[in-house]
């Protein structure tokens, strides 16, 4: 090989060296590239709550595609708090971050939610914090002492008198027996005019 030919060969080695990469750069400039996000320390102090917003902590019992299930052992807002709970979401599927919940059985979380049932909640991304040290004392200091299981389950509702039927029953009960004794009196007078006129004819 002549040197003309070695410095040509030479000249486009290097050349298809640099334009490789170069239309590999070009490449994935023009593609779309997932968004990048990472979640702020959950202030509880600005969660905007309605009257379905939940806040409790608890352990991961089971997880199941984008279904958490939980043991509550702590509950600070809501009503009708439950021991067991069902968590959808905690995720966005657009957003590639490190701070995506994806817990594991036995790990404990203090979580945000909406509730959509009796067992049954959804959560946001970036609504569920680990439970380390001082988190729950700061969730108290932040919503007051939380209730513990077992908790309270409702009550019969009320009547319209603002009475259960059970204290009803118990109210008109002495007014029964009035009554009874009312009716026995006149069996028995009606029965002893009868007798005092069978005796009256007889004479």
């Amino acid at each position: 090989m002549t040197r003309r030919a070695s410095t040509t060969l030479v000249r486009k080695l290097t050349r298809g060296a640099l334009i490789g990469p170069l239309i590999f750069l070009v490449a994935l400039a023009g593609a779309p590239a997932p968004a990048l996000a990472s979640c702020l320390p959950l202030d509880l102090g600005s969660v905007q709550r309605t009257e379905e917003t939940a806040i409790f902590a608890g352990t991961v019992t089971v997880v199941q595609a984008n279904h958490v299930f939980m043991h509550v052992d702590a509950w600070f807002v809501g009503a009708d708090p439950v021991e067991d709970a069902e968590i959808v979401g905690g995720s966005d599927p657009t957003v590639i971050t490190s701070a995506d919940w994806t817990p594991a059985v036995g790990d404990r979380y203090l979580v945000v939610a909406e509730r959509e049932a009796p067992n049954g909640f959804v959560t946001s991304a970036c609504q569920q914090t680990p439970v380390g040290a001082g988190v729950i004392e700061g969730a108290a200091a932040v919503l007051g002492p939380p209730q513990a299981p077992p908790f309270e389950t409702p009550g019969p509702a009320p009547t319209d008198g603002g009475a259960s039927p059970t204290s009803a029953a118990i109210d008109t009960a002495p007014w029964l027996v009035v009554l009874g004794v009312a009716v026995l009196s006149a069996l028995l007078a009606l029965l002893a005019r009868r007798q005092r006129g069978r005796r009256s004819s007889s004479t």
